[in-house]
């Protein structure tokens, strides 16, 4: 733990030796550059070559993180580090921790609420990526997952700082570190806020987060409405402005509010979409849809100021668990499913370590579209052919991959 620590406080110092100085400009003086041209600035420094894909616990991921930081600062986000009187420095909004001898950091700011603000709403987005393929040497940028979420985060964050007034409740800004380090069980940094919260989580009534969300066409999905259902309402009219297509989703997709629904904290995740780039060194910034990214930044900003400023909060609903009729254990697969409009079948966003998935041969990438000879056209068609099945079944999969049609064999387990 101390080498670790240690490390951190040199890479700080490194950075902050070559990082340029803070602009003291605040970002009402700076209202004149257009939100989309600031999302674009967020995402190419997070998405360059000097970045390296932000793999957690790397000094690039650092870099990313200082940078993070240092648009909080800008912004006048306030730090919540308990230490950390007034925010004078990027660091200062850093929550750094330890995992597997690599050190992590969550990036944490906030604006406080007025009439209400010891209650608190949570806005997340994870911020690191794949890093370097050790083989090629290609970098997986990472620019809708999830250069695009954390840019909407900032943007948030902008938006919040240029209205009139506070609102009600306080507002929590997170970008989360080690979202994607499955070799580490994932979801690193939602975990060790959970477990180290900077907030009462009691206190905490509702998480929004954003994943994945720069390259939306023509439907912007939202899980986690089951766990608190009155806030459709609100979310709907919001999006009155926008006029998104927004698609209640029936299966909660794995990232970093889960975490919170764990703990029993509401959340909402707003997605884009999956596609064909997922997890691959082809997620590059000349793909995202920016006038989209827009629109979500703006329908995120007002929900939250909405929410904010509601005069109660549901307590948590559990999550509708798939049907299990035998009521024996529900067989494991651990594989995330993807939500797209643009693929026919199911595609598959990770892979669990040590699952069956993994076992079998099954990649980030693949497309279901076939089991056990039966058609697999969407997530519903997945979860109907799944529920029949029991543990120890072996099934027959036909994937798509590098539009080659692969045969796996996947035996199903008891998850643990």
């Amino acid at each position: 733990m101390k080498k670790v620590f240690v490390f951190l406080i040199v890479c700080l110092a490194l950075f902050s030796c070559k990082q340029p100085p803070v602009s003291q400009t605040t970002d009402k003086q700076a209202s004149k550059i257009s939100v989309q041209d600031q999302l674009k600035k967020d995402m190419v420094f997070l998405c360059g070559d000097d970045l390296a894909g932000r793999k957690a616990g790397s000094m690039e991921n650092l870099k990313a993180a200082l940078y993070i930081a240092g648009e909080f600062q800008k912004i006048g986000l306030e730090t919540l580090r308990p230490q950390v009187a007034t925010a004078i420095m990027p660091s200062s909004y850093l929550q750094s921790f330890e995992v597997k001898e690599k050190a992590l950091q969550n990036v944490v700011g906030c604006i406080r609420g007025s009439s209400n603000k010891d209650e608190a709403i949570i806005i997340g987005a994870h911020y690191d990526h794949l890093g370097i393929d050790e083989k090629t040497k290609q970098i997986y940028y990472g620019t809708d997952d999830n250069a695009s979420g954390v840019a909407a985060l900032l943007g948030i964050a902008r938006q919040f700082n240029m209205t009139a007034r506070p609102p009600k409740r306080t507002i929590i800004f997170i970008a989360f570190d080690g979202e994607e380090s499955t070799e580490s069980g994932g979801l690193l940094g939602s975990t060790n806020y959970v477990k180290n919260p900077l907030w009462d989580l009691k206190k905490t009534k509702f998480m929004l987060n954003l994943d994945t969300i720069g390259r939306m066409t023509d439907k912007l999905y939202i899980f986690g409405q089951q766990t608190i259902p009155s806030l459709k309402v609100v979310l709907d009219k919001a999006n009155g402005e926008t006029k998104l297509n927004l698609v209640y989703g029936e299966v909660a997709s794995g990232s970093d509010q889960v975490v919170f629904w764990q703990a029993r904290i509401p959340a909402y995740f707003l997605f884009g979409g999956a596609n064909q780039d997922y997890h691959r060194p082809s997620d590059t910034a000349d793909k995202i849809n920016y006038e989209g990214l827009e629109k979500i930044t703006g329908l995120a900003g007002r929900f939250i100021m909405d929410v904010a400023d509601l005069p109660e909060l549901e307590a948590f609903k559990e999550m509708p668990k798939m049907a299990n009729p035998s009521g024996k254990p529900r067989p494991y697969v651990g594989a995330r499913p993807g939500f797209s409009a643009d693929v026919k079948g199911v595609l598959i966003e990770g892979i669990n370590p040590g699952s069956p998935a993994e076992k079998a041969g099954l990649k980030t990438g693949d497309v279901l579209i076939k089991i056990d000879g039966e058609e697999i056209k969407d997530l519903k068609d997945y979860q109907k052919v799944l529920v029949e099945k029991k543990v120890g079944d072996t099934i027959k999969m036909v994937v798509l991959r590098d539009g080659k049609e692969t045969e796996i064999s996947l035996t199903l387990e008891e998850k643990k």
